[in-house]
Formats: C-alpha cells, sequence, structure tokens
C-alpha cells in the first residue's frame, strides 16, 4: 500500500489558518489580523467575510465603515452563516451603520435561530416575550428559550426560570422555576442565584 497523499489546501483555507495563527500568537496585531481574514474572505471562506464585517463595523485593523460591515455581512449570512445573520440582526435593533429596523432585525434573528445559534434563539425569545417589533406570544419565546438553554445559555435558562415564577404563558411552578434558575447558576448567572435565594425565602 502506499502513502495516500494529504489534501492539497486551498489558497482560502492557507489564508484562513494564517488569520488563526495571527488570532492565537499575535492577537494584538489587527492590522495583520484584518488583512488576512480580509483575503480568506475574497477567497470565498464564509467565516471570513463574518469576521471582516465586524472589523469594518468596529474599525478594528482597518478603518470603520458601516457600509462595507454590511456587505460583507449580509455576503456571509446569503451563504449560510448563522452569526452573521445573526449580527445583522443586532445592526437593524440598534441601528449600527444601518437605518434601524426592527422588522428586520427579528427577521434576521430568525433566520439565525432556525439555523441553531443559541444567541440569536435568545434574542428572538426576549423580543416575543417583550413584544419588541413582534407581538407579544409567550409561548413563542419560551420555544425559543428553551432551545438556547438545551444549548447551555444561562440567560435563557434565567428566562425560563422567569416565566414559570410568574406563570408567564406557562403553568406557575416554583420547583419549575428553581430548577432553570439552579441551571442558570451553574452556568454562572449572578441574577439566577439571587432568584433562588428569593424564591426559596418565598
Amino acid at each position: 500500500m502506499g502513502k495516500k497523499t494529504p489534501p492539497v489546501k486551498s489558497l482560502a483555507d492557507v489564508a484562513m489558518e494564517k488569520a488563526w495563527t495571527i488570532e492565537e500568537k499575535r492577537p494584538d496585531d489587527r492590522k495583520a489580523l484584518f488583512e488576512a481574514y480580509f483575503t480568506a474572505a475574497r477567497l470565498g471562506k464564509m467565516e471570513a467575510m463574518t469576521n471582516v464585517g465586524l472589523h469594518y463595523l468596529y474599525g478594528d485593523g482597518v478603518r470603520r465603515d458601516p457600509k462595507r460591515s454590511r456587505m460583507w455581512t449580509e455576503k456571509a449570512s446569503g451563504l449560510g452563516d448563522d452569526v452573521a445573520a445573526f449580527n445583522l440582526g443586532l445592526a437593524y435593533e440598534l441601528g449600527k451603520g444601518v437605518r434601524k429596523s426592527l422588522k428586520k432585525a427579528n427577521a434576521y434573528y430568525e433566520t439565525s435561530a432556525k439555523g441553531g445559534y443559541a444567541e440569536a434563539q435568545l434574542a428572538l425569545g426576549y423580543n416575543y416575550s417583550n413584544g419588541v417589533g413582534l407581538v407579544p406570544d409567550p409561548m413563542r419565546a419560551f420555544g425559543w428559550f428553551r432551545l438556547a438553554a438545551k444549548q447551555g445559555h444561562a440567560s435563557a435558562s434565567f428566562n425560563l426560570g422567569l416565566m414559570f415564577e410568574k406563570g408567564d404563558g406557562v403553568p406557575k411552578s416554583k420547583a419549575r422555576a428553581m430548577r432553570h434558575f439552579r441551571d442558570a447558576a451553574a452556568l454562572g448567572h449572578a441574577k439566577a442565584t439571587r432568584r433562588m435565594r428569593k424564591l426559596e425565602k418565598a
């Protein structure tokens, strides 16, 4: 049996590895990091496009350019990057580099959340719970919080605890509230610990 030839790395993979190396060994060299991600992005690397979008948004290693930030982030989102879709949602919710639009924000959050990104699931749960650009819907909020909590998101577990404590769209249950607060506290959520103590005394 002859030796197997290792797969040839694409130029995009090489550029991405260079970016990761800079990130790991020279994290303060922001200009070099941006340039490495930019090269990988131009060669078609989806994750690099998302990072380039963030660099342009915050002026990190490159001059701040919200228009280019949106262009690269939209490109990554169009290729299916859930993080990019979430970043666009956040940009539209806060009006960062784009005209504020809660409708667009929630549409991007939903795309990202359906792809399985916990931060987007949390954001959507919060917006359904509080009627932020959406008709308040406790059951939908509960569903998104639960998906994020299953991925170990502390704030999602905390929000589930609040829902059971108040009986908001779910049957009121001290035991279930405590269980979710305990999960959140174990993940370092300070408010969950305080809420648990308060509930124990109730």
